[in-house]
């Protein structure tokens, strides 16, 4: 467990208890003699026991993904993939699956290699900040076995011909490429010609596996997601169930001396035309997940994770469910698969559906639409990465809106200059969307997190705690960090760094400032025993500071400059954050309700959003 990130573990005194300083009010004229709000630090008293954090590398979008399979590997034009990674992207979700396929990699023989294909996509979901699951799998005709020699799902006749592919597959793309799957569904027909037999399959992981470590040890190697078939109570009368039924064909794989061999099961948990949640545990391979790690933990290797490499249902063809209904289902998805502590990412087939004879389910198990438009499935997905995170509402993250604002219980929401945006839940949980690349969390016990602002290079992040530890994460970790930690009081209130990323600036409730690196040593407003501060602003020249305070005025320093006609509420803490234009020549105001005040230069004609209620919290001026 990592314990705080912080500049000093004391409780320091810098602003605290020394002299008040008062600082008059820019664009007030009233005194603060009738505000009720008071610091949570004027009470003194003990500062509580210090309280550890566990930093991690898993955002709630590390979770779930999409499996495109095929269609966006050669069914796409180059411009129809961008806009599918981008909707990837869009959703929060960090995987997505694809395929990397022997029989057109080395068709000519052992000695040719054609990656183009996959190399683009590597190349285009990498720089959405997506991982990427390698499929490999099927054998090109040179190296077939006899049997089903016209068959590109037929197994290769030497399995280390097939290891020497991935071998190859695993060195070129390094950390490209973080996880890799052994074959598609071995333990069915369709996609092991020569006929389903567990030795077999692990006759080729083995190799396969000591093939990719010895390039890439760092990888994660996951078994053939297995794909469901039939009811496991039929096993004792069924052959083929019991050859084939994915909890069968586990325990198979462990007898023929698969464990030590994989790091992850890969598994297909299907379950239409039933719900997730519905029919018989033996049947439904949504609720059976728990029988195969069960398999897991009786062979050693119940800390290994279940990989759902496919999952979903179709809204045409046998087994369609409506449109509502798929969207109701990946509700219960994520209710049963992000509440098992076993269970790796789960993948989605498909984002897009591919059109064409609506009685081939396989052609509309999409979340949206061939046109890329969404199924409600698509809107259920992105709320429920929202939602398993701890996030409020997002607006303007899918719109043309020049800003992105967040309800709680979100804290902030901070755009990366490269494109995407993060949110900041009450926990420390970072969620990144758009693409934007994750760089870590940490979490912080009750509710203590406060703040996030991205690096000037798009590469990393800060967050603040409520105890003033900053978190650095990516590029940021070169930050020096301020003199101020108050352990057990709750009294920082934001944090901002400075626009050529080498320094940054905390602002406690009570207006002080507390700068480090570069970052300009002023305090445009100081109230000593009143939580009144609400957010900060460093000038884009570094050499001034905007400070809001929560009646909605703001306060400079510096090159900072007040803007005409900005909010002010004389009395009402309302007001919730400020962002500052790239030429500092205006500013724009969040207040509880929702509502955005431009002044200056900042866009104007920006929907108000107004909700009933003190709901809103973050606000950010996307880049570009």
């Amino acid at each position: 467990m990592l314990k705080w990130v912080c500049a000093a573990v004391e409780n320091h005194g810098v602003q605290f208890g020394t002299p008040a300083r008062r600082a008059r009010f820019v664009g007030a004229t009233a005194l603060f003699a009738l505000l009720v709000v008071v610091a949570a630090v004027a009470s003194g008293g003990t500062p509580a026991a210090h309280a550890g954090i566990d930093s991690y590398g898993l955002g709630l979008g590390e979770r779930f993904g999409f499996s495109p399979g095929g269609d966006l590997l050669w069914n796409r034009t180059y411009q129809q993939q961008s806009a599918e990674l981008d909707a990837i992207a869009a959703t929060g979700a960090k995987w997505v699956r694809i395929d990397f396929p022997w029989d057109t990699v080395q068709a000519a023989g052992p000695g040719s290699w054609s990656w183009g294909q996959d190399d683009t996509l590597v190349q285009m979901a990498t720089a959405r900040g997506l991982h990427v699951l390698g499929v490999l799998a099927y054998t090109p005709a040179w190296a077939r076995r006899s049997v089903c020699n016209t068959n590109h799902a037929c197994p290769p006749n030497d399995p280390n011909a097939f290891a020497a592919f991935a071998r190859a597959a695993a060195q070129r793309y390094g950390s490209n490429v973080t996880a890799w799957e052994v074959w598609n569904e071995p333990n069915w027909d369709p996609f092991w010609a020569s006929g389903p037999n567990a030795v077999d399959y692990v006759n080729l992981l083995k190799p396969t596996y000591v093939a990719i470590k010895s390039v890439a040890p760092s990888a994660t190697v996951v078994t053939g997601g297995l794909a469901p078939y039939g009811d496991l109570a039929r096993t004792a009368i069924d052959p083929k169930v019991a050859a084939e039924h994915p909890v069968n064909f586990l325990k198979a794989m462990y007898a023929a001396g698969a464990r030590g061999y994989f790091d992850a099961v890969g598994h297909h948990p299907y379950s239409y035309p039933y719900a997730p949640t519905d029919c018989c545990i033996g049947w439904n391979a949504v609720l059976y997940t728990q029988t195969l790690h069960d398999v897991m933990a009786q062979n050693g290797d119940g800390a290994k994770k279940i990989w759902g490499t496919e999952a979903g249902a179709p809204t045409s063809g046998w087994g369609a469910v409506s449109e509502a209904q798929q969207a109701q289902w990946v509700q219960q998805y994520f209710s049963l698969w992000d509440n098992w502590s076993f269970t790796g990412p789960l993948m989605f087939f498909t984002l897009a559906d591919a059109g064409g004879d609506p009685t081939n389910n396989a052609n509309y198990f999409g979340f949206m639409h061939a046109d890329l438009s969404p199924k409600p499935a698509y809107n259920m997905f992105v709320q429920q990465v929202q939602a398993a995170a701890g996030i409020g509402t997002v607006s303007g993250g899918s719109t043309s809106s020049p800003f992105l604002k967040v309800s709680a219980p979100s804290r902030a929401v901070a755009a990366n200059p490269n494109g995407g945006y993060y949110v900041l839940a009450p926990d420390g949980n970072v969620v990144a969307f758009g693409g934007a690349p994750y760089f870590g969390s940490s979490i912080v016990p009750g509710g203590l997190a406060r703040d996030l602002a991205v690096m000037p290079d798009g590469k990393g992040y800060v967050m603040l705690d409520g105890w003033g530890g900053v978190h650095r994460f990516g590029s940021a970790t070169s930050l020096p960090l301020p003199n101020g930690y108050w352990p057990g009081w709750d009294i920082a209130r934001r944090v901002a760094i400075t626009s050529d990323g080498r320094g940054l600036a905390v602002l406690d409730g009570w207006g002080g400032v507390h700068a480090s690196g570069d970052a300009p040593r002023l305090t445009p407003g100081w109230w000593q025993g009143w939580d009144i501060a609400r957010a900060i602003a460093i000038a884009p020249d570094n050499q001034g500071v905007y400070v809001l305070d929560g009646w909605g005025s703001v306060h400079v320093a510096g090159s900072a400059k007040v803007e005409p006609g900005g909010p002010f509420w004389y009395g009402w803490d309302i007001a919730r954050d400020l962002v500052v234009t790239s030429d500092n020549g205006g500013y724009a105001v969040l207040d509880g309700f929702g509502t955005i005040h431009p002044v200056g230069d900042a866009p104007h004609g920006v929907t108000p959003g107004y909700t009933p209620g003190d709901l809103w919290r973050g606000l950010a001026l996307k880049s570009g």
